[in-house]
C-alpha cells in the first residue's frame, strides 16, 4: 500500500491587528496609609474612557471588583461593555476608583487613580500599572 502524502501551500495577508488581544488589564496598587479608607464591603470600579473625550464624559467599559485585595489585577473586555454593539478599540483613558461603600454612582470618600507611565493606551495593553493615590471630595 503507497502512503500519499499531501501538501497545501498558501499564502495569507494577514492583518497586523488580527493578534491584538482585545483587552486590557493589570495591576492597581494603593498609596501606603490609604488602607485606613478600606472596608469588607468596598467595591473597586474600573472604567475605560475614549482617549478624546471629556473627563466628564460617559464611559465605554467598566469592570467592579468587590472587595478587592492590594495589589488587585483587573481585565476589562468586550464584555464589559456598557453600550451594546459598541467594540473595545481605539485609544483609551483608563481610571480605577475605589468606593468604601457598595455604591459606584457615588465615589465621595473614594480613591482614584491611573497609570502614569500610560495616561491613554491601546486595546492590547496588559501592563497597566494604575496606582490608587486621590482621595476624592
Amino acid at each position: 500500500m503507497k502512503k500519499m502524502i499531501i501538501l497545501f501551500g498558501f499564502f495569507v495577508n494577514i492583518n497586523s491587528y488580527a493578534f491584538i488581544d482585545p483587552k486590557i488589564g493589570g495591576t492597581i496598587y494603593l498609596d501606603s496609609g490609604l488602607e485606613k479608607n478600606l472596608t469588607p464591603q468596598g467595591v473597586l470600579v474600573v472604567i475605560a474612557k475614549p482617549a478624546g473625550s471629556p473627563p466628564q464624559s460617559s464611559a465605554i467599559a467598566m469592570t467592579k471588583i468587590k472587595n478587592p485585595r492590594f495589589p488587585q489585577a483587573f481585565v476589562i473586555t468586550e464584555k464589559n461593555l456598557l453600550v451594546p454593539g459598541t467594540s473595545l478599540k481605539g485609544a483609551l483613558r483608563i481610571v480605577a476608583r475605589y468606593t468604601a461603600t457598595s455604591d459606584i454612582q457615588n465615589f465621595k470618600g473614594g480613591i482614584e487613580g491611573f497609570d502614569p507611565k500610560f495616561p491613554i493606551t491601546d486595546v492590547g495593553n496588559n501592563n497597566l500599572n494604575i496606582q490608587l493615590s486621590t482621595l476624592l471630595k
